[in-house]
């Protein structure tokens, strides 16, 4: 016999559950289902999202544990490891099409972690050295270069620049997650001595990862950050532009005060929104092509040529669009890394940075 194995359950409804699920089949379409079967696939559905939940719940606490961990100085499990490689390619997926370049460092110690780990297989398990798998890998690291995978990684760690785009992380970071969720020879090396040197910076990516996908920081599960609590950090004023920020245990908001005539307020709703408009105007003053456009998130900026060799810029977030000399950006520049020197602001976002991650 082939198929599915059923087992035979008997149940007793009360009679206005029974009701509601009779009214129910109609979800499943017009044609002959019985009262059985609809309750066989409601109550699947159901469990399907009590498993995505739980999921879900249980990424957020491995990452807690991985964070604990690591500022404890603790050797991380397999488990864990490969969670942070999950959510280091899940971030990496997310912002593909969502930001014009990643940092650098970060990229390049996932991609060194994976090379550290093909080094410790050359040394305690050549045997397991696969070829077929090796292919897979180099397929993931892109474009031409050396057959060989050590020398290849070598390569594209070399040519990743200072600012590489989104896609090289979005595959490459495949390779890190796929052998540790893979592959059996693991069990032979000190895989904790072999990653550590690069756990700070994946745990970084991993938990922004957890932040691309429930949109909330990496704090325990019903931990709130209620307004009460929330204090006003030091503001900056530089030319026009006035940055306030407020703060919490794990909040920060800014109200950014732009020069136009009348002024506009500009509300940057947490830590993500905050070091997305940083890096867009730092990265903003050193674009020398026209028309040459910068993602970060939710905001676009497009250089655009004026008459007589001026440039402006075009600021887009969501509906809203702002335009801006050469010299505004600049200022705007300016006003952000002032905030960001004052030591209140400073504390405050390198310890947020592990409840929101970097990319």
């Amino acid at each position: 016999m082939t198929g599915e194995a059923y087992k035979i359950f008997s149940l007793r409804f009360p009679l206005v559950l029974a009701e509601r699920l009779e009214r129910a089949k109609a979800l499943f379409g017009s044609g002959e289902l019985s009262t059985g079967e609809a309750a066989r696939r409601l109550l699947e559905q159901r469990l399907d999202q009590v498993d995505t939940t739980a999921a879900r719940r249980n990424g957020r606490q491995t990452l807690l544990d991985c964070r604990a961990k690591w500022q404890g100085g603790q050797d991380l499990t397999r488990g864990e490891w490969t969670c942070l490689a999950k959510y280091g390619n899940q971030a990496y997926n997310h912002v593909a099409h969502a930001r014009s370049y990643v940092d650098r460092t970060l990229l390049a110690a996932n991609f060194q972690a994976f090379g550290a780990l093909l080094h410790a297989r050359q040394l305690y398990a050549p045997e397991a050295i696969d070829a077929e798998a090796d292919r897979y890998f180099l397929g993931n690291l892109g474009g031409p270069g050396s057959p060989d995978l050590s020398t290849r990684l070598t390569e594209v760690i070399a040519a990743l620049g200072t600012a590489p785009h989104p896609y090289i992380g979005s595959f490459g970071s495949r390779n890190l997650h796929a052998m540790l969720r893979d592959e059996a020879w693991l069990t032979q090396i000190p895989l904790h001595a072999t990653l550590a040197p690069y756990l700070e910076a994946l745990l970084l990516v991993a938990v922004r990862g957890l932040w691309y996908e429930e949109q909330t920081p990496l704090q325990p599960e019903g931990l709130g950050d209620g307004v009460g609590s929330r204090f006003p950090l030091s503001a900056t004023r530089h030319d026009r532009y006035t940055l306030a920020p407020l703060a919490g245990d794990d909040h920060l908001s800014v109200a950014l005060e732009l020069g136009q005539d009348p002024p506009f307020l500009m509300a940057l709703n947490n830590y993500v929104e905050f070091a997305e408009f940083a890096e867009l105007v730092a990265c903003a003053r050193a674009v020398h092509e026209p028309y040459e456009e910068l993602r970060f998130g939710s905001f676009d900026l497009l250089w655009a040529p004026q008459e007589a060799g001026a440039r402006r810029t075009i600021l887009t977030s969501g509906r809203f669009r702002f335009f801006l000399s050469e010299a505004e950006v600049t200022a705007l520049d300016d006003l952000f890394q002032e905030a960001c020197a004052k030591p209140d602001v400073r504390a405050h976002l390198a310890r947020l940075a592990y409840s929101y991650g970097r990319i």
